[in-house]
């Protein structure tokens, strides 16, 4: 079986703050590879998303909080969220059928807006280059999304639902990868099968 390892830098702001280096600023930033957002938890970081780009991570970092700060994404109440807790405020736009609702974003915005300024600051940013294929990239990704979604309790709780990832197929040969990152993520397995 081939093996890979991959090793996650972090954390990184979303939102420039005195000692904390942002994903814009990170000397991994122009890479490709495999990204985690997570928020802090109990001196531990929990992962609410898992994601993959091909081209680099401040280029998608910045397509994703485009989408937030338009709506397109889910918002949470923030207050909440930097608990652990989901708390629905928004159910976004970035499913087909909801073109109709953006008037009701703009309608609710002020109201929203803080909650979303307040998500972003929260995120923690943790990227692993990996320069692979875009195939085993995807694969990575939904075998780690995976392995966070089937935990108990709050670490798969707090996964996005509906996320559609791309796991290996039957006739892929797998790939043992280990995930090595300096700081505690709450449910990050050593390793996973891609």
């Amino acid at each position: 079986m081939e093996r890979r390892e991959i090793k996650f830098a972090g954390p990184l702001w979303s939102v420039e703050s005195e000692n904390h280096p942002t994903v814009f600023q990170s000397p991994v930033s122009s890479l490709p590879g495999i990204y985690l957002w997570t928020v802090p938890y109990n001196d531990s970081e929990l992962v609410y998303y898992v994601g993959e780009t091909g081209r680099s991570f401040a280029v998608r970092t910045k397509e994703h909080f485009q989408a937030h700060l338009s709506g397109m994404y889910e918002i949470y109440d923030a207050n909440e969220f930097s608990q652990g807790r989901k708390v629905l405020l928004w159910k976004g736009m970035w499913k087909r059928g909801t073109e109709s609702m953006m008037a009701e974003f703009l309608k609710r915005h002020n109201e929203l807006a803080p909650h979303i300024h307040g998500m972003l600051h929260l995120y923690r940013l943790y990227l692993a280059p990996c320069d692979c294929e875009k195939r085993l990239r995807l694969r990575i990704e939904a075998a780690i999304a995976a392995s966070l979604y089937k935990q108990p309790g709050i670490v798969g709780q707090f996964q996005e639902p509906g996320i559609s990832y791309c796991p290996r197929r039957a006739d892929e040969e797998p790939v043992h990868v280990a995930l090595d990152c300096d700081s505690d993520i709450l449910g990050l397995p050593k390793y996973v099968i891609a």
